[in-house]
């Protein structure tokens, strides 16, 4: 006769909801640290001012990544600002150096077959009028711009 074990039950129900999520192309991440409550209410408060085509977890990264980063010199990019949520957060999170950000600020071309639905000229056109009525909090500079794609050239 087996006893029941809660926590072999639990550890089993977990990797069968990651394996779920994995084979859809949804990674769920569990952070743990000092600063994980901080982080988790700052997204939520930030994803409730504005809509954004980020996750919570992608959110957290780019939290993980910039406060990792806060000690070495230089400015910051970001290239594609959409509604301005990740903007907000590495702004806030930068530690006061200068985001720059590159957009067109004005939406994107009609997508291609290769091209994500979600990144609609239409949504993205709304995007820019909602970002440009909030930057972020540290130093920005709007760089109105677009990037065509051109063929990477081999040195071979």
């Amino acid at each position: 006769m087996s006893v029941f074990n809660k926590d072999r039950a639990a550890e089993w129900l977990k990797e069968r909801v990651r394996s779920f999520f994995a084979s859809k192309q949804i990674l769920l991440i569990h952070y743990t640290g000092p600063d994980r409550d901080g982080w988790i209410s700052r997204v939520n408060k930030v994803k409730a001012e504005r809509k954004s085509l980020l996750s919570h977890g992608d959110m957290c990264q780019i939290i993980a990544a910039v406060h990792a980063t806060r000690h070495i010199p230089g400015d910051m990019v970001e290239f594609g600002v959409a509604y301005g949520a990740s903007a907000r957060i590495i702004g806030e999170y930068g530690g006061g150096r200068t985001l720059h950000l590159f957009d067109t600020f004005s939406g994107l071309p009609k997508p291609g077959v290769h091209d994500s639905s979600r990144f609609m000229k239409a949504l993205i056109a709304a995007a820019s009028k909602a970002f440009s009525s909030t930057l972020p909090v540290s130093p920005a500079v709007s760089i109105r711009a677009f990037f065509r794609e051109r063929p990477l050239r081999s040195n071979n």
